[in-house]
């Protein structure tokens, strides 16, 4: 059903407003090997034209799992189910170069301290930043200052990111980070500190509030 909500954006944005959408993706078109690659490609272009008005893209983790019968527990993450994580890595591989790609679900919440569902919810989080996932769909109010604080920036990153941001690169192709331990080039990682300073400056740096 992507085209009639395509052409409601459509028809909104010629008579003068501009409302913003969340495509979600979750079905078994997407989930099968055989179909998944095309009908991937074609939602891409079918919504390059509205791209200004993609708040962000959204993937179904528990109906992927559904459809296989599948549940994770608190002491798994999504990436620990193979046939889900395929999914999602080539959700990623599609629509992260253009789109913000929002993380799946986490189906577990309680108590502020308890240890279980908040060891578990930082693990996904954490997955989620490394493989390109922003953000993460709330299902409780006490998940939100845990999903909230893994989008804040460590420091290092952003002065990293500040760095890169005003690299020369004429004049040195490669430099150590601010910490000193690894290594920082415009080339390999001017849209990370693009995406970083980005975050910083929504969500803050750790330990020292917002940016």
């Amino acid at each position: 059903n992507a085209a009639d909500y395509i052409a409601i954006v459509q028809a909104e944005r010629a008579a003068g407003r501009r409302i913003l959408v969340m495509p979600t993706l979750e079905t078994m078109m997407i989930a099968a090997c055989d179909t998944r690659p095309s009908v991937l490609c074609k939602l891409h272009e079918m919504l390059a034209p509205v791209q200004d008005c993609v708040l962000n893209i959204r993937v179904g983790g528990n109906d992927f799992s559904n459809l296989y019968g599948l549940r994770r527990p608190a002491t798994a993450t999504i990436y620990d189910v193979g046939i889900v994580r395929d999914i999602l890595m080539d959700i990623l591989n599609v629509f992260a170069v253009d789109y913000v790609v929002s993380g799946p679900v986490w189906n577990y919440f309680g108590a502020a301290g308890d240890a279980a569902w908040e060891e578990g919810l930082r693990r996904e989080l954490a997955l989620d930043r490394l493989h390109g996932f922003i953000g993460k769909t709330a299902i409780h109010p006490c998940q939100l200052p845990l999903i909230a604080a893994s989008l804040r920036v460590p420091r290092e990153d952003y002065d990293d990111a500040c760095r890169l941001a005003q690299f020369d690169a004429g004049a040195l192709g490669v430099e150590k980070s601010a910490g000193g331990h690894r290594m920082n080039e415009a080339a390999c990682h001017s849209r990370w500190a693009e995406r970083t300073l980005a975050l910083a400056a929504v969500y803050g740096i750790c330990g020292e509030g917002r940016a």
